[in-house]
């Protein structure tokens, strides 16, 4: 094992999240040194050894077997993304809270993904 060249831009770093079928690529996001997220979709060529920024919007990207197409989520829809060509399209929207954790099954026939609900409650209390 060897560790990933480091990200081009100064004080970024990748975080790679799904190795695709042919695993000669890797799909990941963008961090700054904060730890503060970079939208988008970023994937690395281990062929190559480059990076490619493939969308400046969306995270959580998974590989269709393909293993050119991308899958991912952004606020309340699920999107498809092309390595090559970098077309994007919108193919499902999601009521209630934003997506995350996307994952796809071996056919590319069923796409799974979580969802977080945050409540909370006040409750006043009176000091005697």
């Amino acid at each position: 094992l060897e560790p990933l060249p480091p990200y081009p831009q100064e004080g970024h770093v990748f975080r790679a999240s799904a190795l695709s079928r042919d695993q000669k690529w890797l799909a990941g996001t963008i961090y700054s040194a904060a730890g503060r997220r970079i939208p988008g979709i970023a994937v690395y060529s281990f062929d190559d050894q480059q990076y490619k920024v493939v969308t400046g919007f969306g995270s959580w990207p998974n590989w269709l077997s393909d293993s050119r197409r991308l899958v991912f989520s952004n606020e309340n829809a699920l999107y498809v993304a092309d390595r090559v060509t970098g077309e994007t399209r919108k193919f499902a929207s999601v009521n209630g809270e934003i997506p995350f954790g996307v994952s796809v099954s071996r056919d590319d026939r069923e796409i799974f993904f979580a969802q977080a609900a945050y409540e909370s409650d006040i409750w006043l209390v009176t000091i005697e």
